[in-house]
């Protein structure tokens, strides 16, 4: 329904893979040869992420090794901004795979030691 809907048709979507791209609203540039992507920045070792538009977006998403993982996915929805060139992030939300749990890692007893022992490995 969501990619489906009439102003979706102008939206490109976004992948956000890495944690550092979670904490800011996305942005992405045209490319010449066509395609949208992020900047990315290699002095910290982060790869540039590629817009894709909405017929993709399934298949790019069950196709992300952080769903394969079992971890959510963040997805951002981007539009063209007023700036020629330059989409912005408009929404964004998880993609959760089918086994998601929201329980605590809290032990049976009650405790957050299994939260605690997760953290330490």
């Amino acid at each position: 329904e969501l990619l489906s809907a009439d102003s979706s048709r102008e939206s490109r979507w976004l992948l956000l893979t890495h944690k550092r791209y979670w904490l800011s609203p996305a942005v992405c540039v045209e490319m010449p040869g066509g395609g949208l992507c992020t900047e990315g920045d290699v002095s910290i070792n982060l790869e540039r992420l590629h817009a894709v538009e909405g017929s993709d977006l399934v298949n790019a998403v069950m196709g992300s090794s952080h769903l394969k993982a079992r971890n959510p996915v963040l997805v951002a929805e981007l539009q063209r901004s007023e700036v020629p060139g330059v989409w912005e992030e408009v929404s964004r939300g998880f993609v959760l795979p089918k086994r998601w749990s929201m329980d605590s890692p809290a032990d049976v007893d009650g405790t957050d030691a299994g939260y605690e022992a997760r953290i330490a490995t």
